[in-house]
């Protein structure tokens, strides 16, 4: 088995691992507890040692194992349907952040999940250990590979690991829409297929069941092209007339794609959040969702309760399901997973 060279600081890495080599380091890792990333490291780091004395400076043993954790993943003989799934509302502050990175947690005990950070607040990128002022590579350094003649463009570098298992994460960047949209006028580049295309490579890894998106609470290039390039949209809203018309006015979007026959996202569903029992708002839900229905838009059955976990567990930047999985905001979650799983899998 063979393998596309990594390129780092003039460094040329090609790992090679067949599938007998692959076996004997999942034994040790069972043997000796360690992860066969971490085994992986300790011998690059071994290997690339010299470097050192030539000057060299080695800052990449960490991603080469990442990046050999990732081919082993695409090998494991499974074929990926991996679906794409974006939370998004125009509206901001309706716990859009706090459904992707709960769902994205709770799917994973599943699932393969990567998360998409498309928000340049950058929150959901922290919650799963990536806050302000990291120096990793983000989608918007992905993206601006397309605009650079001869730039080596190697989607696992783009992809980060949590500490979560299975779930990987492409990070936001603070600057990325300011950025993104200076390149693109730069180059007169067709800014609105860069999305699509980061998607095909993602589902061409054939390593994810499913990849949830978070987007910034807006209509800008990149939130439109994530309501025409992905496969399914979740809308986290509250009872509030704001955020409901902010919800409408997705669905109206993808409506009107549906009309002209232009490829778009199904809506997956509404999903009402910060609901506070026996006040105005709360009681407004069953008439809101009567409105959806009659447009021919789905509502998730369970309501997120709002409950002062949620705000502690952002404090640590922790998704809440997994701070407090005895929260009935996180058994909610729950339900709304399977609910989701059983939209999407018919």
């Amino acid at each position: 088995m063979s393998r596309q060279p990594i390129y780092k600081d003039g460094i040329r890495v090609s790992i090679r691992m067949n599938g007998d080599t692959k076996a004997k380091l999942e034994i040790a890792s069972k043997k000796t507890g360690q992860t066969v990333t971490g085994i992986i490291n300790e011998a690059m780091t071994e290997k690339l040692e010299k470097f050192k004395d030539e000057g060299m400076i080695i800052n990449t043993v960490e991603r080469i194992g990442e990046m050999e954790r990732l081919t082993m993943l695409a090998e494991d003989g499974k074929k990926h349907d991996t679906k794409i799934i974006a939370f998004t509302n125009n509206k901001g502050g309706v716990a859009k952040t706090t459904s992707c990175s709960a769902v994205s947690h709770l799917m994973s005990k599943k699932y393969r999940v990567l998360v998409i950070d498309l928000d340049m607040q950058m929150n959901t990128s922290e919650l799963f250990g990536y806050g302000f002022g990291n120096k990793e590579t983000t989608v918007a350094d992905y993206l601006a590979t397309y605009f650079n003649d001869g730039t080596e463009r190697n989607l696992p570098d783009y992809i980060h690991p949590t500490k979560y298992d299975n779930v990987d994460v492409i990070i936001a960047s603070h600057r990325m829409q300011i950025d993104f949209e200076q390149t693109v006028r730069t180059v007169g580049a067709d800014r609105g297929d860069l999305i699509g295309r980061l998607f095909k490579e993602i589902k061409a890894l054939n390593i994810y069941d499913y990849v949830f998106v978070d987007t910034s609470p807006s209509i800008g290039v990149l939130v439109t092209s994530t309501y025409k390039e992905a496969d399914w949209l979740i809308i986290p809203t509250e009872a509030d007339s704001m955020s409901i018309d902010g919800a409408f006015k997705v669905s109206s979007f993808i409506k009107r794609r549906e009309l002209d026959e232009l490829k778009s996202a199904k809506i997956a569903g509404v999903l009402f959040a910060r609901a506070v029992t026996n006040t105005a708002m709360t009681k407004a839900i069953p008439i809101y969702k009567k409105q959806f229905e009659e447009h021919g838009i789905h509502c998730f059955a369970t309501s997120i309760p709002q409950t002062s976990d949620v705000p502690k567990s952002r404090e640590e930047s922790i998704p809440v399901s997994d701070k407090y999985p005895a929260s009935k905001a996180t058994k909610a979650y729950e339900a709304v997973c399977k609910e989701l799983e059983g939209i999407i899998n018919g």
